[in-house]
């Protein structure tokens, strides 16, 4: 049996590590093109935490009643467009970070804003520079730049292992 390097160890968890960057990153704002809503507001409601505190069924009724809640103004936010809608979702994002919900669905917006922080800072400066500007286009601008940005990272603009990533998400989702 061979063992493995630890720099050819570092080497995988890198390409794994940009491979699901890219992941989250494009399938993030391919979710913010779709409608001007916060990328994580709309999922936060659909997964379920368990709530380890208090008692079961006491912990149970304030976590389905907050995610209850957080769905009913989904909902309703959904139901607006433009400045509007973008309102709405940013006052429920808000609502949720501050525990609104229930403290399940605020651990839960929590750790996926440490998540994505923590996987955004393992990506090249200049590729993290483009991701930003990426975001800060009108809607109607995103598709063209995200694309040219895909392909800058196949080509390698942004180092092989993200040109290796990109690779493999094209193989994985087959585009």
């Amino acid at each position: 049996m061979r063992s493995i390097t630890g720099a050819a160890l570092r080497t995988i968890a890198s390409v794994v590590a940009a491979c699901a960057v890219l992941t989250l990153v494009v399938v993030g704002v391919e979710a913010a093109n779709a409608s001007t809503s916060t990328p994580t507001a709309a999922t936060i409601a659909d997964n379920p935490t368990d709530d380890p505190v208090g008692s079961p069924s006491a912990s149970t009724a304030a976590t389905d009643s907050g995610r209850a809640q957080l769905r009913a103004d989904l909902k309703a936010a959904r139901q607006l467009s433009g400045a509007e809608r973008k309102a709405a979702l940013d006052a429920i994002w808000k609502d949720a970070k501050a525990g609104e919900y229930g403290a399940a669905v605020q651990r839960r917006v929590e750790r996926r804003a440490d998540r994505r922080q923590f996987v955004f800072a393992l990506l090249p400066a200049d590729l993290q520079s483009d991701l930003k500007a990426l975001r800060a286009l009108p809607a109607d601008q995103r598709a063209a730049q995200r694309k040219q940005i895909i392909d800058d990272a196949a080509a390698g603009k942004y180092g092989d292992q993200v040109a290796a990533a990109v690779k493999k998400w094209r193989e994985l989702h087959g585009r």
